[in-house]
This record gives structure tokens, sequence and C-alpha cells, in this order.
């Protein structure tokens, strides 16, 4: 298995994104619109098959999943 970060798993958000909706300027709803918005336009599906995930872990510092782009990533 490819590590992940090679594969382009879970790429990150842009730092923008990350700041307004750590700073409050944009709610999740909005923030997880936006990265969907990014993997579509990085066109992760092209690079990536469901194959890439078998036995992948994705790690998250969040204290819930729920607020985590991996797990919006994961979803995608």
């Amino acid at each position: 298995m490819r590590h992940a970060l090679s594969a382009g798993i879970a790429p990150p958000p842009t730092e923008q994104a990350l700041r307004d909706y750590q700073h409050g300027a944009v709610s999740w709803e909005q923030y997880a619109a936006e990265y969907a918005r990014l993997l579509e336009g990085r066109q992760v599906e092209a690079v990536l098959s469901p194959a890439d995930f078998n036995e992948a872990v994705l790690l998250c510092s969040e204290a819930s999943p729920g607020r985590c782009h991996r797990r919006l990533a994961a979803e995608y």
C-alpha cells in the first residue's frame, strides 16, 4: 500500500479555508462544501481507487470525527 501523502489521500484543505473555519468566518457546512469542491477540483477519484483504501488508516487530531477533513475525504 502506498503512503497516504504520496497517494493523495485526504489532501489538506487550503490554508485560507481552514483559517476561515477556525476563526468562525464560515460554518462547518460551508467549510465541508468548500473541501468537497477542492477534492473535486483535484480530481482525487482519477488518482485513487477504492482498493487504495483497503486497510487504510486516516489519523486525525480532532476531538471528534464529525469535524475532520479526513472523514470528509473518506466520504467523498
